[in-house]
């Protein structure tokens, strides 16, 4: 491989991946970069089935820890966060949209 080829591969890594940002923010924040509504709903939704607000550890019936389980809760915790991390969501803003969902009942 040459010079070319290598730097073409990295411009198209590093475009694919600008591509997969602006795709993101497009689709969960609003024009002044505040998460919609539709967002949160989904965040929260995500959030719920990977576990984001809890230990990916599991127990099985015998009230050991299973491994298979406790590496399919943490691969799912790591889509959600990558998810964040796309969207650049901080802290702060998770926080206040599952104290929102606490208080609406």
């Amino acid at each position: 491989m040459g010079i070319y080829t290598n730097t073409k591969e990295r411009l198209g890594k590093m475009w694919r991946s600008y591509r997969t940002a602006i795709a993101f923010r497009d689709l969960f924040k609003t024009p002044d970069g505040e998460l919609s509504n539709d967002a949160e709903i989904v965040l929260k939704t995500i959030a719920k089935f990977c576990n984001a607000e809890s230990t990916s550890i599991r127990y099985g019936l015998s009230q050991v820890i299973d491994p298979y389980q406790v590496a399919v809760n943490e691969g799912r915790r790591q889509v959600y966060l990558m998810m964040l991390k796309k969207i650049n969501v901080k802290d702060e803003q998770i926080n206040d949209f599952f104290e929102r969902e606490v208080s609406d009942g």
